[in-house]
């Protein structure tokens, strides 16, 4: 019986988010997923602006973690938990990618950031890709564009020694090597990354320096906020245990609104914000629903994309 499991009671009790749960409903599913003591840091407050939460959103475990969704007056989206750095810096090593996977699962979305950046940045301009991993798109992007002088940025020292062996410039570190850093740009780049950054404020700062007056920033985020709204409020209503949230990624910190992002980047010095749709994969069927979204928001302005991108400038 599950009443009989003070071991894992103990576990319950003393990790973050369970404080105010019965705990007896969740011992048969912590034994069954192995939960252990971990360590979290709460972040009751927006991450960026410092205020406090106008609603809860919907909860998951992570790192035998309950962790909850909070929405801030700036349109920021965060987790209201943050696992131990120690903890966090092994699983983000794990996740990354190899090569195989970018040229199977991602050819299409760096096609298209290539072919955009090869477009829109100057003859010898400057590229910084934020979040870069070992430079897999800037080869894409080299490919189109030999001219250009593109940096890559990441947290992983071992991903920036595999960017610098093919020939990029390299920064490692969170945002605040960023700030530290004396370069300017005509393209800067965060595909699919400004959600695992836990500074964002510095992040801001260092994206308003860097940015040259006439360049562009480009924000790849998932586009998936009403999904996540109504997946929040049925779980609100099921009585279930909210042991994962469908449409929300337990490795993101945060969840990037438009209205957040719109409002930021001209905070950033960027008068003009545009969003478009974005490729989502490979194969003929993800080719094809990204040609019928790209219709659909020439028409109409709707993205229906799982992905979104903005553009941000002048």
């Amino acid at each position: 019986m599950a009443t009989a499991d003070p071991d894992m009671r103990a576990v319950l009790q003393g990790n973050l988010g369970f404080e105010h749960e019965n705990i007896e409903r969740w011992i048969d599913f912590a034994r069954a997923a192995r939960f252990k003591p971990h360590a979290a840091r709460p972040v009751p407050v927006c991450p960026d602006c410092g205020r406090g939460p106008t609603r809860g959103l919907g909860r998951y475990v992570f790192f035998s973690t309950l962790v909850r969704l909070l929405e801030c007056p700036c349109g920021l989206i965060w987790a209201n938990a943050q696992i131990d750095p120690e903890s966090s810096a092994k699983h983000f090593d794990s996740a990354y990618r190899d090569d195989a996977y970018y040229e199977r699962n991602r050819s299409a979305i760096f096609e298209h950031l290539a072919g955009l950046i090869a477009q829109t940045t100057p003859r010898g301009g400057r590229v910084l890709d934020i979040g870069g991993a070992g430079g897999q798109l800037a080869v894409v992007v080299r490919a189109r564009r030999p001219d250009l002088e593109i940096t890559i940025h990441d947290i992983s020292a071992e991903k920036i020694a595999q960017a610098r062996s093919r020939g990029f410039e390299g920064l490692v570190g969170g945002a605040r090597v960023l700030a530290a850093h004396s370069g300017v740009y005509d393209t800067i780049i965060l595909a699919d990354s400004i959600y695992y950054e836990p500074d964002l404020p510095t992040l801001w700062e260092a994206l308003r320096a860097l940015r040259r007056a006439t360049g562009k920033i480009l924000i790849r985020v998932p586009n998936r906020v009403p999904v996540l709204r109504l997946v929040s409020a049925w779980q609100s209503w099921s009585r279930a245990l909210p042991t994962t949230l469908y449409a929300h990624n337990p490795d993101h910190l945060v969840v990037c609104t438009r209205r957040y992002l719109t409002g930021r980047l001209q905070r950033a010095g960027c008068r003009k914000v545009t969003w478009w749709p974005t490729p989502i994969g490979e194969g003929p069927q993800h080719t094809t629903i990204y040609q019928f979204a790209s219709a659909f928001h020439s028409v109409t302005r709707w993205t229906l994309t799982p992905s979104v991108l903005a553009v941000a400038e002048g």
